[in-house]
């Protein structure tokens, strides 16, 4: 049985308590709830003896690197384009599946993790197909996400970098460049970033 606890005026929602066991179920429209939900899982997931890929014990820190980038240094403050980010692997290196992703962020958040694991290792096998937007482009949110990747794997590049992730980068310094020019125009911001990054590394 749910009860509904009072708030004073002001206060951005109530709260719902389950009043067996005191645990409070959090609302979605609260600041950061699904990033720290997305954070949740993402941990979670890296800890299961199943993992697709158990050699990749970097996944969590390049998730919040990732977020680093997209929130705190290009001002991208859209709550699913930042789950999206911490989870974009989840697909391709965990036991999680599309519909398990759906059920629990919602079609919007799965649609993004989908489109980025689509992009890497083909078609998601438990998502519909013909779901990607402009016939197999990615969407706006995902080449955001893709955007960041490429600024941590050219500084993950530099000399005096401790490369935890460096299984991670594409085969060469051209290739990340490539990727990027195949994205130019959709963040200013972000292409800023990777064009520093790309300074420092070549004079390095």
């Amino acid at each position: 049985m749910l009860q509904r606890i009072a708030v004073e005026p002001g206060h951005r929602g109530p709260t719902v308590a389950l009043t067996t066991t005191k645990r409070v179920v959090p609302f979605r429209q609260q600041p950061c709830a699904l990033l720290i939900e997305a954070l949740s899982v993402a941990a979670e997931r890296r800890r299961d003896p199943r993992r697709r890929r158990r050699e990749l014990s970097g996944g969590l820190e390049h998730a919040i690197s990732l977020v680093h980038v997209l929130c705190n240094e290009a001002g991208i403050t859209d709550d699913v384009t930042l789950a999206a980010a911490v989870l974009h692997d989840t697909l391709v290196e965990t036991q999680a599946t599309y519909m398990e992703m759906r059920r629990q962020f919602g079609p919007v958040v799965a649609e993004v993790v989908a489109e980025l694991a689509d992009d890497v290792d083909g078609p998601v096998k438990d998502r519909p197909a013909l779901r990607l937007q402009g016939g197999g482009s990615l969407s706006h949110r995902s080449k955001l996400i893709r955007l960041a990747q490429q600024v941590v794997s050219v500084r993950e590049l530099a000399p005096d970098a401790e490369q935890p992730h460096r299984h991670r980068l594409p085969a060469s310094f051209d290739a990340i460049r490539s990727i990027v020019e195949n994205l130019r125009g959709t963040h200013a911001t972000l292409e800023y970033l990777f064009d520093e990054e790309c300074t420092r590394f070549q004079a390095a």
